[in-house]
């Protein structure tokens, strides 16, 4: 009797462990990210929202706001980050820049990009509604995920009053 229930402990153990096996690669393969022909730039913008680009605010920065200029793209993109840079204790702004950088590389010198940039170089400002709400379509253009369009919804559906960007600590 005692090795009976060996032999099924046995065989229920590498059951488990045959049968917990992935048959599928964990990891994506890597590809090149789509391009979109006209534009040359990853295509990462089409939400079900919109169902086009995204599209800057056209009004409401306030006094003092700082755009991204092109000079300011070339040199995040020019800067050369080392690997471990998420671990190190380095200061916020050049965990920022590292960031951003990261950004640009990955998905492109893309307007939505540059409003990522551009809000998060401006901190504490009084904004508006608009510029707070099109800063996570930004980010949902980028990242269309759940979490992201949930966190969409409920910042659209925030009463229209001013907010202020307040610096991380």
């Amino acid at each position: 009797m005692k090795s009976i229930f060996s032999l099924l402990a046995c065989i229920f153990g590498i059951s488990f462990l045959l049968g917990c096996a992935e048959t599928d690669s964990p990891v994506a393969p890597e590809t090149d990210s789509p391009v979109a022909p006209e534009t040359d730039s990853p295509v990462a913008l089409e939400t079900p929202e919109n169902d086009g680009p995204f599209n800057r605010p056209t009004s409401g920065y306030p006094n003092g706001w700082v755009k991204v200029t092109d000079e300011d793209v070339e040199e995040l993109r020019n800067l050369d980050p080392p690997p471990n840079w998420p671990t190190l204790d380095i200061s916020l702004e050049l965990k920022k820049k590292y960031t951003h950088n990261a950004l640009l590389k990955q998905i492109g010198d893309i307007p939505a990009v540059r409003y990522i940039i551009e809000f998060e170089r401006n901190p504490g400002f009084e904004i508006s509604r608009e510029m707070y709400v099109a800063y996570f379509e930004a980010h949902y253009h980028i990242f269309p995920t759940e979490n992201n369009r949930r966190v969409l919804e409920k910042v659209r559906n925030i009463e229209n009053q001013p907010q202020t960007l307040e610096e991380d600590e």
